[in-house]
């Protein structure tokens, strides 16, 4: 449903009939590249928007900005107000009394992008960025991912970030990225190496703050899980064999026929004392065979 292109048919009609003429909505699928993030939406003396603007722009003829008075997040209830703005701008001010709720759109030759909310507002006293913070996840032989935890305020003040993956006093991976990205993956990578990543925040005056952390790639990281879990099998087959007892109890029994009654056999060990000795029981066995059929 999401990689859908839906046509919206609206028409009018009443008793008297319809009109022949008709409107159109086109919703299209949202394509990453094509869309506009907002970047920080500041309220000072006055309120300005600001975002960044979509890795595609071929065919971008302007942006759209809709706002409204705040009354909770990405929502909209009373009247809704519009500015077109030109392609090469992706700022706006607006004066306003009211908090006020900002979406964008870009506008392209033949169609436009879904809205994209603000997520917070900042304040002159917020001004200022803190260093990136990030977590080193799903680290493989030739790969990692970094996990990014910035807040809106922080992100709303970075301008441009940098991603460099140094070996020694190289560098070997060199990336800029966009702030609002929440994970960055790192391919090309050697195992059994020592690299340092250090992430950059930049803000518009140039100011940078990093963060730099060390990670080891492991080598021999499939040949150790090999060796453990074929050693751990050796080990369970080991123990089932040696714990597992085997004894054979031989009991010396005696066959006693009963001339009295022939239709009695009884199997008896020689003695009491051979019970005891051979954890054995006493079977009692009866036949059906005639004393007149056995040689005596």
């Amino acid at each position: 449903m999401n990689n859908s292109h839906y046509r919206v048919q609206i028409s009018c009609y009443n008793d008297e009939g319809s009109v022949d003429n008709h409107n159109e909505l086109h919703v299209f699928p949202r394509n990453p590249s094509h869309q506009p993030k907002i970047k920080r939406v500041l309220n000072s003396a006055q309120f300005e928007l600001s975002w960044h603007a979509p890795t595609h722009q071929q065919d971008l003829t302007s942006y759209t900005v809709m706002y409204c008075n705040y009354i909770s997040a990405n929502v909209c209830q009373d009247s809704i107000r519009f500015a077109v703005v030109p392609p090469n701008t992706t700022k706006l001010r607006i004066s306003s009394t009211q908090t006020l709720n900002f979406a964008v759109s870009a506008n392209f030759a033949h169609f436009s992008t879904p809205l994209s909310w603000q997520e917070c507002i900042v304040s002159p006293a917020d001004v200022g960025i803190g260093q990136p913070k990030f977590d080193v996840i799903d680290v493989r032989g030739d790969s990692l991912v970094l996990l990014f935890h910035n807040g809106c305020i922080e992100r709303s003040f970075y301008d441009r970030m940098r991603l460099l993956v140094w070996k020694g006093s190289d560098v070997v991976f060199r990336a800029d990225f966009e702030p609002y990205r929440d994970r960055f993956a790192v391919q090309g990578l050697s195992p059994g190496t020592e690299y340092a990543v250090q992430v950059l925040a930049y803000d518009g005056l140039g100011m940078v703050q990093h963060t730099r952390t060390v990670v080891t790639k492991d080598g021999n990281e499939n040949l150790l899980k090999a060796i453990f879990y074929i050693s751990c099998g050796m080990l369970m087959a080991l123990t089932i064999f040696t714990t597992a007892a085997r004894r054979r109890v031989e009991t010396p029994v005696q066959l006693t026929l009963s001339k009295q009654f022939p239709n009695e056999t009884s199997l008896q060990p020689h003695s009491k004392e051979d019970i005891e000795d051979n954890n054995s029981v006493l079977v009692q066995l009866t036949s059906k065979t005639k004393l007149n059929d056995l040689d005596t």
